[in-house]
């Protein structure tokens, strides 16, 4: 085998990958028969490779090392820490969600138990604070 025949030696990585040729196909955007095509070429554009790499997790530059001067190519380094940064965003925005609501619901604990104190209402008093594990407010 060529080592420069580029078809050759992404068919070796995709099919090394643990993904079924039919999923690689879909999730790149094109056919099987378009991507069995591209195992047949000698020559392939850098934008296939580079995205065919992101599909199968898989980082080309190791195999074609002019990859890594195209702008467009980022390292799967990269878009793992890029993921992890707009999770760790989303997941604040849940946690200060959570936090308004935990306030806002024991304000509403507080409200019902002054409620409970100026009525005599012992017995929602004694629930809520049963409710809120003994504490009295």
């Amino acid at each position: 085998m060529n080592k420069r025949h580029k078809g050759q030696i992404i068919e070796k990585v995709v099919r090394g990958s643990g993904y079924t040729l039919v999923q690689v196909a879909k999730r790149v955007g094109v056919s099987r028969s378009t991507l069995y095509n591209a195992f047949e070429q000698e020559s392939l554009n850098s934008s296939f490779i580079t995205k065919l790499g992101r599909v199968i997790h898989y980082d080309f530059r190791k195999d074609f090392p002019e990859l890594a001067e195209d702008e467009g190519y980022m390292d799967l380094d990269d878009q793992l820490e890029q993921y992890k940064r707009k999770i760790e965003r989303e997941l604040s925005e849940v946690q200060k969600k959570y936090y308004q609501v935990l306030e806002e619901y024991n304000k509403l604990l507080h409200f019902l138990v002054r409620i409970a104190n100026n009525s005599d209402l012992y017995t929602l008093k004694k629930e809520i604070s049963r409710f809120t594990e003994g504490k009295e407010f």
